[in-house]
């Protein structure tokens, strides 16, 4: 008779048993259960991260593309032609002008061209803001000018190319155009004997809107208000200042709102 520490009793090893015949039931829904918690704890952590990369990203293209337009805004102002200045038309939030500047159309080159311009938004959409369009035709003509000695302008007809519009930014909020000018007071006239008294400060005359018996302004000022989630106010404004040369004209400003 074989003895039961030999190894030869017929009584089966459980454990041997149960490790041959993998895992229950039981313990597979616990184990899927498990992973499939710790996948969407990473998804969720995943989707969240690529989603404010994703928003940094459309927001920080957007900026670029505001300075850009702004840029471009300061060039063509800097390039209005003399003597066309009663050809500027401009409100609060658009404005348009006869230029020498260089075209959007890659085909004509980046070289200056006489081209007339405008600027102006264009609603995108339910919580999309606006769009900032620039607006461009080529001058095949001379424009009629107003020199110095004219009472008004020279009766030409102005005659340009087909028109074609660029979207340069998108997001805007808002545009705001004012037109600037420095008013210098007359000099007093003082008699023999009388004290001399300081003369009195310059002023700036600030409108959105240029009479048309106005001149040039000293400079323009433009506020861009962009839509921008990473902002604690969820808006980023920009601003850009586009000063010209000349002397001050003589403009009442009693007439207009004037700021200090």
């Amino acid at each position: 008779m074989r003895s039961r520490r030999d190894g030869g009793s017929g009584t089966p090893d459980r454990r041997g048993a149960r490790s041959g015949q993998g895992f229950t039931l039981a313990e597979l829904l616990v184990s899927v259960t498990l992973l499939a918690s710790v996948m969407a704890a990473v998804y969720t952590a995943f989707s969240g991260t690529a989603r404010i990369a994703r928003l940094g990203e459309e927001n920080l293209v957007t900026q670029q593309r505001a300075r850009i337009a702004l840029d471009a805004m300061e060039r063509d102002l800097q390039g209005i032609l003399p003597y066309t200045w009663h050809l500027f038309e401009g409100d609060g939030e658009s404005f348009e002008l006869y230029t020498l500047t260089g075209s959007m159309q890659p085909e004509l080159g980046d070289f200056p061209r006489m081209l007339w311009v405008s600027y102006r938004l264009r609603r995108a959409g339910q919580g999309r803001g606006s769009v900032l369009v620039r607006e461009e035709r080529e001058v095949e003509a001379p424009l009629p000018l107003k020199l110095p000695d004219m009472e008004e302008p020279s009766d030409v007809p102005i005659e340009t190319g087909r028109k074609r519009n660029y979207d340069l930014a998108e997001g805007i909020d808002g545009l705001s155009i004012e037109y600037i000018w420095v008013t210098i007071p007359p000099e007093v006239e003082l008699s023999e004997g009388d004290m001399a008294v300081a003369p009195e400060p310059a002023r700036l005359v600030v409108r959105q809107d240029i009479p048309d018996d106005w001149e040039l302004p000293q400079a323009i000022r433009i506020r861009m208000t962009l839509l921008d989630t990473s902002a604690p106010s969820g808006k980023r404004v920009f601003t850009s200042h586009v000063v010209f040369r000349g002397a001050p004209p003589s403009v009442d400003p009693d007439e207009a709102e004037v700021t200090i």
